[in-house]
């Protein structure tokens, strides 16, 4: 089946599954629906035909920003899934109280249920009118290259809510990757407004008003001030591993006046009008991965680093032209990328499991997928889209981490017994 005929299947898939049964009732002349799917309506009920059209129209709209043909492609209209899941939700959970499934904690669980419904469109989601995604291998089967599509259809709706909020927006990256150095296992930077997410906290929380009005501190001041892009990049530094560094906007230093004062006070703690470097105590050396935290202060930024003057040590190899942008992997996975975005990071070749395994320094596996990746969230007049680009397909790489983590879990229950009578070798050769 050629693409042609998929898309017009897929927008007479749309119709059947509507409901909406257009015939003929009278000589009116076809009303043409969709290009696409080349498909046309007479005579039928004027609202249905119209709810028709708007729905292929949607579909188009989205379509338009995937690529299909590859190993996956999903489509998703939310109207039509509210009205299906939702009542089946709300007759799930009304089954489950009347079978008493949650005992004594019945009034509770509707509590919650209650929040959460409450909550969907403080988050934002009722925004959406549609989302798709699709992954395609546009490269070769010996030379992969995948290019995976997500797009979030707002239309003419109003993006508010914690999800727009988080996401931010959009900043130009003329030279991506110039100022990240090339020994970067994972580099990013993000642009969310927290003081606009605040706020819309307190208004569907009022009570958290209370709460802060006891604080010290001038939270949504805080908040307003380091609103704005926020850098961070994990280094392998060799000699002391992998170290992490932060850079977010702090206008007028504001943040940065509060938190270098009070750990200044801390035991042997070397502090500067500019910066504050903090020994961790050997107790909590043995829970974190590091055993410094430097605080620096630039214009309007604010730097936090789990080595001293790392971010001097950053400088000077991207001074030395030693960046991503000079990687050949970077530059590939990148190249066809937007050239502005508010949300966007990179993994190079091995980066996921360096990272995995400095956040998680008593975990026994790692991360499945290390072929190298980078994924840009760009927000667009009419929703928000994201671009990932890998040398794996998104199937295969989730697949590869559920099953990664089964085998984490498999070893950890027959090291301490947890599955008596089963050979956990046995199932993970059945696995392979």
């Amino acid at each position: 089946m050629n693409l042609k005929s998929r898309m017009a299947l897929a927008a007479a898939s749309l119709l059947a599954l509507s409901g909406i049964h257009c015939t003929s009732t009278g000589p009116e002349s076809a009303v043409e629906l969709s290009s696409l799917a080349g498909t046309a309506v007479k005579g039928a009920p004027p609202a249905e035909c119209l709810a028709a059209q708007e729905a292929l129209l949607v579909f188009e709209r989205v379509n338009s920003r995937l690529e299909a043909g590859g190993d996956l492609y999903m489509y998703g209209n939310m109207e039509n899934l509210s009205a299906t899941l939702g009542p089946w939700l709300n007759s799930l959970m009304a089954q489950l109280v009347e079978r008493q499934f949650f005992d004594t904690e019945t009034a509770q669980v509707e509590m919650v249920a209650e929040r959460a419904r409450e909550a969907w469109p403080l988050f934002g989601y009722d925004a959406i009118q549609a989302f798709g995604m699709s992954s395609i291998n546009l490269g070769t089967e010996k030379d992969p290259f995948y290019s995976t599509r997500q797009f979030f259809y707002t239309g003419d709706r109003a993006a508010e809510g914690l999800m727009w909020d988080m996401s931010g927006q959009n900043m130009d990256f003329p030279a991506l990757g110039a100022n990240w150095p090339d020994n970067a296992c994972l580099a990013g930077v993000v642009n969310p407004d927290l003081g606009a997410a605040h706020g819309r906290i307190l208004t569907a929380f009022p009570e958290l008003a209370e709460l802060e009005s006891r604080l010290m501190f001038d939270i949504p001041g805080i908040l307003q001030a380091i609103s704005g892009p926020a850098e961070f990049m994990m280094v392998d530094t060799d000699d002391a591993g992998l170290q992490l560094l932060v850079r977010i906007t702090d206008r007028d230093n504001m943040l940065y006046g509060l938190a270098a004062p009070m750990l200044s006070l801390m035991p042997g703690a070397e502090f500067t009008m500019d910066s504050v470097c903090i020994a961790l105590p050997e107790m909590m050396r043995e829970k974190v991965p590091f055993d410094t935290v430097m605080l620096k202060k630039g214009t309007d930024s604010f730097m936090v680093m789990t080595m001293k003057d790392l971010d001097v040590a950053v400088a000077d190899r991207v001074a030395a032209g030693k960046t991503l942008a000079a990687d050949a992997d970077f530059q590939r996975l990148t190249g066809g990328m937007p050239k502005a975005g508010s949300v966007f990071f990179y993994y190079p070749k091995d980066g996921q499991s360096k990272v995995t395994g400095w956040l998680n320094p008593l975990g026994t596996g790692e991360s499945t997928y290390n072929e190298a990746m980078a994924t840009m969230v760009s927000r667009q007049d009419d929703g928000l889209s994201t671009v990932t680009s890998s040398f794996v397909g998104m199937a295969e790489m989730q697949l590869r981490n559920a099953f990664g983590r089964l085998n984490e879990v498999l070893d950890q229950a027959d090291s301490v017994e947890m599955l008596p009578g089963v050979d956990a070798a046995e199932i993970e050769v059945n696995l392979e």
